[in-house]
């Protein structure tokens, strides 16, 4: 009976240790890593997940409306299609995106929003030598807002 045991917990481990990081990561990070490669970049590693929540408020308020307005203006949809909704978000380092060379690093951030399972929007940003965040957002895409 001790053999089994040892037996199965030998090839819990080796199946354990045998998976790759694509398996532990969420659904929803498994939605947006998808999206992301299906936009043309490598994703090469997922750095956060969280969840986000605009409100009306947040927007009209000049003490809260930065840093909503600025993740907003860099989206396809308006921000009043998801007030008081809870959104997800999910931020990945990727190579291969337009940004990836703004401070010659050769990687982007990108944050991918989603809500009930459906990729809703994102944002970018290039990476520093001090990995660190200067200025407003960019598209997704790396397009620069308007």
């Amino acid at each position: 009976m001790i053999r089994i045991a040892t037996i199965a917990a030998a090839l819990l481990i080796l199946f354990v240790s045998g998976c790759s990081s694509q398996a532990l990561l969420s659904d929803n990070a498994l939605i947006a890593q998808t999206h992301l490669e299906g936009m043309g970049f490598k994703v090469l590693s997922m750095d956060q997940e969280g969840t986000y929540t605009v409100t009306e408020e947040d927007l009209a308020s000049k003490q809260r409306a930065q840093p909503h307005e600025e993740i907003w203006v860099v989206q396809e949809r308006e921000a009043e299609s998801f007030y008081g909704q809870r959104i997800i978000t999910i931020t990945f380092t990727v190579q291969e995106h337009p940004l990836d060379n703004a401070f010659g690093m050769g990687k982007t951030k990108a944050t991918v929003m989603i809500i009930g399972g459906e990729v809703i929007g994102g944002w970018s940003y290039p990476v520093s030598k001090d990995n660190d965040v200067s200025g407003a957002p960019y598209y997704l895409d790396g397009k620069a807002p308007e």
